[in-house]
């Protein structure tokens, strides 16, 4: 029993599933489901994806997800977010201003900036492979620049996969880690966290569930990095405790013993 679950597009369709469930039992000798969110019909080709989407996205939610993508994609388009959206999304042109910043808090942040830059190389490496090389070939949803009519593409994009965005869940992942160790800044981390979520959206390349799910991804291994840190903390601070403890009990001298004259 084969299901393969993809997206609906266009009209009469549940004949056209009819003919591919008779041609796909005919060739294969197997059972073809096909749920109502289940084929992608893209320039009168079929178009079919993995097996393990079978059943995560119903048609219902994922026609909110088309819905609010469209919305965000070309209903609130407009001149200044055309020039400023690509700018903000692609991070070739954020590479020297991150890699200033990381040297500022490794020269000028003191002990607790070199922790920061540490964690972040941690929380990044976690959060990018997580998405990009474990989730991503599991759901291996299509990106809507692909799938959907009318999308207004900004940008140059591969054939990757969709769910979830790396780029939401990378910036969920800084604007958490950096909202707990600044949290005087945590307002302008979150902002530019969310700026650069719906510029994803805004460009053509994720629909908003993809966002979410790599924002709820970022913040979890962002989470689960900083509990490990403060476990590290608390287990050194016990240590050198005890240690302190153990040398100021050693060194203290020993009382006068009894005698007689």
């Amino acid at each position: 029993m084969l299901c393969v679950c993809i997206e609906q597009t266009k009209s009469k369709t549940w004949r056209r599933v009819r003919k591919i469930r008779k041609s796909f039992k005919r060739h294969h000798n197997k059972s073809l489901i096909l749920s109502p969110a289940s084929i992608i019909f893209h320039d009168d080709k079929t178009v079919y994806t993995s097996p393990t989407l079978c059943g995560f996205y119903m048609e219902f939610l994922y026609s909110i997800d088309r819905a609010v993508f469209l919305f965000l994609n070309r209903t609130v388009a407009n001149r200044v977010f055309d020039f400023l959206m690509p700018i903000i999304t692609e991070k070739d042109y954020w590479m020297i201003p991150i890699v200033l910043a990381l040297l500022s808090l490794i020269i000028f942040g003191g002990k607790k900036g070199r922790i920061v830059v540490l964690l972040v190389a941690v929380i990044l490496t976690m959060s990018d492979q997580l998405s990009s090389h474990v989730v991503k070939p599991w759901v291996e949803r299509v990106r809507p620049c692909f799938v959907v009519e009318g999308v207004r593409l900004l940008i140059r994009q591969s054939r990757s996969f969709s769910f979830p965005s790396s780029h939401a869940s990378n910036m969920a992942a800084m604007a958490t880690l950096f909202s707990v160790k600044y949290p005087r800044y945590k307002i302008a981390f979150i902002v530019f966290a969310a700026l650069v979520a719906y510029s994803r959206i805004y460009v053509g390349v994720h629909y908003p569930a993809d966002i979410l799910g790599g924002a709820v991804l970022g913040f979890l291994c962002a989470v689960c990095v900083l509990e490990i840190e403060r476990w590290i903390r608390r287990l050194w601070q016990k240590r050198k405790t005890s240690e302190e403890t153990k040398e100021s009990t050693e060194g203290e001298p020993s009382g006068p013993t009894g005698g007689g004259d």
